[in-house]
C-alpha cells in the first residue's frame, strides 16, 4: 500500500512518504533479495572465471627438432632443423637481439647463424662405438618467419653437418641430439640413402622402424634424444 502523498509542509511524520519519493516497503523489498540472491551471484561469477581460464590454457613452450640423415657409400650428411614455439621461440629471439632493443637486425642474425655453427660438438655420433666428428657443410640459416621483433612468433634454425662414411659394410650408427638439452623437446630422426645403400632407424629398443621415426612422446620433456641407425652398404662405388 502507498502512503498517501502529502505537501512536505503539511507534515513533520517521518513516516509520511514525500512527493515522489520510493515507496518504503520496495526498499526493503529490493534489500532483502539483494542479500538473498548475492551467494548465488558470487557462484556464477567464480564458475565463469574458472570456465574461462579452462578454455585458454597456455600453449606449450619446447623445441621441435626435425634431424635428417643421408647416407652414400663417401658421405653422412646430416641435416637438423630446429623450430622454438612460444617462450622457446622467445628466447631464441632475445638471444639473436644482441642490443636489446626488441627488434632482430640483419647483422645480428648473420652474427647469431655463425655461432649456430659452434653448437656442432652437441651432436655426438659413434659408428659401430667409435667416435664419428662432424664438419660443418653448408653456413646455418635462420627463419624468422616474417616477424623481425622479439616475439613468441615460431623461428626456425637449420644446422648442415658431414662426416666421411667410415670403412665397413655394416654399420650400427647412434646419434644423440644434445641440442638445447635444458628445452622441452620433440624430436623427429629420418634416413635417408643413396643407390647402394641401405638404412633403418631402430627404437630404443632396437627394434627396427620404417622412418621417419619420431621421439615425441606424451610429455614433451621425455623426448627421447639418441637414436641408432642400422646401415648396410652393399656398393661403395653406386650413388656417387
Amino acid at each position: 500500500m502507498y502512503l498517501a502523498e502529502v505537501d512536505p509542509g503539511d507534515s513533520t511524520d517521518p513516516s509520511v512518504q514525500k512527493r515522489g519519493e520510493t515507496p518504503l516497503f520496495l526498499w526493503y523489498v529490493f534489500i532483502t533479495m539483494t542479500r538473498r540472491i548475492q551467494p548465488l551471484l558470487l557462484s556464477v561469477s567464480l564458475l565463469t572465471l574458472s570456465l574461462l581460464a579452462g578454455a585458454h590454457q597456455p600453449f606449450p613452450s619446447y623445441i621441435q627438432h626435425d634431424a635428417r640423415l643421408t647416407v652414400s657409400p663417401r658421405n653422412l650428411d646430416l641435416a637438423i632443423r630446429l623450430t622454438g614455439f612460444n617462450g622457446e621461440a622467445k628466447r631464441l629471439r632475445r638471444a639473436i637481439d644482441s642490443n636489446g632493443d626488441g627488434r632482430i637486425s640483419p647483422t645480428e642474425l648473420t652474427a647469431f647463424s655463425r655461432e649456430c655453427e659452434s653448437w656442432r660438438p652437441q651432436i655426438n655420433a659413434a659408428w659401430n662405438g667409435k667416435t664419428l666428428r662432424w664438419t660443418t657443410l653448408y653456413p646455418a640459416s635462420i627463419e624468422l618467419n616474417g616477424d623481425d621483433v622479439v616475439s613468441a612468433s615460431p623461428l626456425s634454425a637449420n644446422l648442415f653437418f658431414f662426416a666421411r662414411t667410415p670403412h665397413g659394410n655394416e654399420a650400427k650408427l647412434t646419434v644423440e641430439d644434445r641440442l638445447f638439452g635444458e628445452a622441452p623437446a620433440v624430436i623427429t630422426w629420418e634416413a635417408d640413402t643413396k643407390p647402394g645403400v641401405s638404412a633403418i632407424v631402430a627404437d630404443a629398443s632396437g627394434e627396427t622402424v620404417k622412418p621417419p621415426y619420431s621421439t615425441a612422446s606424451a610429455n614433451i620433456a621425455e623426448a627421447s634424444r639418441t637414436v641408432e641407425f642400422h646401415i648396410r652398404i652393399e656398393s661403395r662405388t653406386q650413388g656417387e
